[in-house]
Order: structure tokens, then sequence, then C-alpha cells
């Protein structure tokens, strides 16, 4: 009877432990919520929704003290949101490209360390935004916590214009999103 009652203990003990999981947040929000929940609390915080496009919800709001883009995206089945992407503004000069994705990188390592880092392109110096635009300029940082993983990175824009941006992925929304995914096939 003890063994039976010890098992029992255990078992709940670890079911709730799955449950109380913390999970990713963007501006203090969850990403363990529906994808119109979610909207619903940035358009609290000031978010504009300028659109919807392929499940994915696109608002317009200040983050990390800028004007910027942000797309919100849901798992097909359930709607719950797996991923957040902020985007700055565009940059038209490396130089002020990379200045801004160090700035921001330096702020993140302020708060989960020094995060993975690939930084290189491959070309002279001064055709930097050539290789972006070629494909041949890769600089992002990955930062792995427990509850997901941030991502920033320097992306090509417009004709010759630069961001950069910052994903947020929720760890279990994550693995949700990837097993509906297999399902399908």
């Amino acid at each position: 009877m003890k063994k039976i009652l010890a098992f029992i203990f255990v078992s709940i003990l670890l079911s709730s432990s799955l449950f109380s999981q913390e999970r990713m947040s963007f501006k203090g929000v969850s990403l363990n919520n529906s994808v119109e929940d979610f909207v619903e609390k940035l358009e609290e915080k000031g978010f504009k929704e300028i659109g919807r496009e392929d499940g994915a919800v696109m608002l317009q709001g200040k983050f990390l003290n800028q004007n910027c883009y942000v797309g919100v995206i849901g798992v097909a089945n359930s709607n719950t949101v797996w991923r957040v992407a902020a985007v700055l503004p565009e940059n038209e000069t490396w130089a002020s490209l990379r200045d801004e994705y160090f700035a921001v990188k330096e702020l993140y390592q302020n708060k989960y360390g020094k995060g993975k880092s690939n930084e290189s392109f491959e070309g002279y110096s001064g055709n930097e935004m050539i290789a972006l635009y070629e494909d041949r300029c890769n600089y992002h940082t990955a930062f792995t916590t427990k509850e997901g993983v941030i991502i920033i990175e320097i992306e090509k824009s417009n004709y010759m214009r630069g961001v950069v941006s910052i994903i947020y992925e929720d760890k279990v929304n994550s693995e949700l999103n990837n097993a509906e995914k297999l399902d399908d096939i």
C-alpha cells in the first residue's frame, strides 16, 4: 500500500511539474496564449494590428524604444503562439546595421549570457550589403533558455537594405508545432 501511495505521489509531482513549466514571454506577455489573446494583450500595450496573412498576425508598435513590426505565429491546429518575431527599422548602410545588431546583442547578453553566435560574410570589406543580398552574410546569435530560444539576426529587407530581427520561440509550443507537422506526414 505504501508503495502504491508513493507511486501516486511521485506521479502527481511529475505531472504538475510538466504543467508548471516556465514559458517564453515577449514584452511581458506569455507565448502560452492563443494568437487572439496574445494579440489583444499586445494591443493593450499600444501595438496596432496591421494585417493577417497565412496564419500570421502582423502588428506595429514600440519595441526596444523603436517603431517596429511584430509577427505572431500560432500552431496550426491549436492556434497557440509558438513564435514571435520583432523586426526593427530598416538600415541603409552596413555600418548602421552592424552597429544596431551588436547593440541589441549586447542588451540580450546582459540578460541571458553570451549566447551562441555565427558572424561572418564572404567577400571584401565594403561589400557586406551585397553579400547580405546574395546570402553570403550570416550574422545571428541564439540564446537558449529553459523557456525556449531567442534569436537575433541580420536579414535582408528591401533592395540594398537590411534589418535586425529578434525571434522568440516558446519551447513547449514549438514542440507542439513540430508534433502537429509530423501528424501531417
